[in-house]
C-alpha cells in the first residue's frame, strides 16, 4: 500500500475486529460446552487488549519514517548533522525522506558553496583596502605638509570605516543560514574571553582614559564556538567603549542564574539611548545606531551580528538604558 490512509484504515479495522474474530472462533471452538457470561466478557477483554497493543504497536511503525524525519531536519538545523534517512521505499513516507535527504544534501552543497564566495570575496576586496590604509600611513609618515598628512589622515579614516563596514557585511554573510553544531563548540572560562577582548581594546580605553571594572569568577565557564562568540562580545565592549566619555567607568560581569545558564553583563556612564529603542538597536543597518564620543562611526550591523550570533548559542541578548547621556547596559544570557 502507497497511501498512508489505506494503512492506517487497514491496522484499524484488524485492531477493530480481533476482538470480535476472536471470540467468534473461541465458542465456535468450543461448541457444545455451555459458556458462563463472565467467561464472555473476560475473554473479550483479553482480546481486546492484545488488539489494542497490536494496533499501537502498528501504528508506531508507520510513524517512524516521519519522527526519523523530524529528527534529521532538527539534526541538521541545530548541529549541521547530514542524515542518512532510507531512500529504497516508495509509499508516502518513504517519498518524504527521499525528498528530505535529497533536499538537506543540496541546501549543504549550496552553503558549503556561499562560504567558498565569501572566502574569495574576503580575500580580493580586503587585501587591496588594506593596502590602500597602508600606504595612506606610509604618505603620513614621510610627509611634513600639513595638508598632505590631513588629507592622509582622511584616506585612514574612511578606509577603515569601509573596512569595518566590509568585516561586518562578511561576517552578516557568514552567520545567515548558518549552525553551529556541538563539535565547533569548546568550552571557554569567560574572564580570559573578556581578558583578550579589553587587551584589543587597549589603545581606545587608553585613549579615553577608561575605567574598567571586571568582576569574573575564574571558575566561571561557557561551551561556544570561541571565533564566533569572541565576536559578538567584542561588539559589546568595543561599543561600551566606543559610547563612554573620558574617564568613564564601564562594568563587566558574569555569574551563574537558574542552575543552568550563564549571565553576561556589560554596562556604562555613556551616551546611553532612548528607552525605546532597546529593541530596534538590534536591528539590522538600524538608523538607531550613534557615532562615538571621539567620532567613531557606526556600521549599524555590530549590534544586530551579536544578536545573531547569540541566538544561534540559544542564548538571548537584551539592552537597557534610563536615556540619552544616562549609560547602557547589555545582557547576554547563555544554556551551559
Amino acid at each position: 500500500m502507497k497511501r498512508y490512509s489505506y494503512k492506517f484504515l487497514f491496522v484499524a479495522f484488524i485492531g477493530i475486529h480481533i476482538p470480535l474474530i476472536g471470540i467468534i472462533t473461541f465458542i465456535v471452538a468450543t461448541q457444545g460446552n455451555s459458556l458462563s457470561s463472565t467467561s464472555i466478557i473476560v475473554i473479550t477483554l483479553i482480546l481486546t487488549l492484545l488488539a489494542t497493543g497490536a494496533t499501537l504497536f502498528f501504528l508506531d511503525q508507520l510513524l517512524a519514517p516521519l519522527t526519523n524525519s523530524k529528527i534529521a531536519l532538527e539534526n541538521y538545523v541545530e548541529r549541521a548533522e547530514l542524515p542518512d534517512l532510507p531512500t529504497e521505499f516508495y509509499d508516502e513516507a518513504g517519498i518524504l525522506m527521499q525528498q528530505l535527504q535529497a533536499t538537506l544534501l543540496k541546501l549543504d552543497e549550496l552553503v558549503k558553496a556561499k562560504d567558498e564566495l565569501v572566502s574569495v570575496i574576503s580575500h580580493d576586496i580586503r587585501t587591496p583596502l588594506s593596502h590602500i590604509i597602508n600606504y595612506a600611513e606610509l604618505l603620513k609618515l614621510n610627509n611634513a605638509d600639513e595638508k598632505v598628512t590631513g588629507y592622509a589622515d582622511k584616506i585612514i579614516a574612511s578606509g577603515n570605516h569601509q573596512l569595518a563596514m566590509f568585516e561586518s557585511l562578511l561576517k552578516l554573510l557568514q552567520q545567515q543560514g548558518m549552525t553551529i553544531s556541538e563539535k565547533d563548540k569548546t568550552n571557554v572560562v569567560v574572564i580570559d574571553l573578556v581578558n583578550e577582548i579589553l587587551n584589543q581594546n587597549e589603545s581606545l580605553i587608553t585613549t579615553k582614559n577608561l575605567n574598567i571594572n571586571v568582576n569574573i569568577d575564574n571558575n566561571i565557564s561557557i561551551r561556544i564556538n570561541e571565533n564566533l562568540f569572541s565576536h559578538a562580545l567584542q561588539n559589546l565592549i568595543h561599543n561600551a567603549c566606543k559610547f563612554s566619555n573620558s574617564g568613564g567607568h564601564i562594568n563587566i560581569s558574569a555569574r551563574l542564574i537558574d542552575g543552568d545558564k550563564t549571565e553576561i553583563t556589560i554596562s556604562d556612564d555613556g551616551i546611553g539611548f532612548t528607552p525605546e529603542f532597546s529593541e530596534d538597536i538590534f536591528d539590522k543597518f538600524t538608523h538607531k545606531g550613534q557615532t562615538g564620543t571621539f567620532g567613531e562611526p557606526s556600521t549599524g550591523l555590530g549590534l544586530y551580528l551579536s544578536k545573531t550570533i547569540t541566538e544561534k548559542h540559544l542564548g538571548n541578548i537584551t539592552a537597557q538604558s534610563n536615556g540619552p547621556g544616562k549609560g547602557a547596559k547589555f545582557v547576554i544570557v547563555l544554556p551551559n
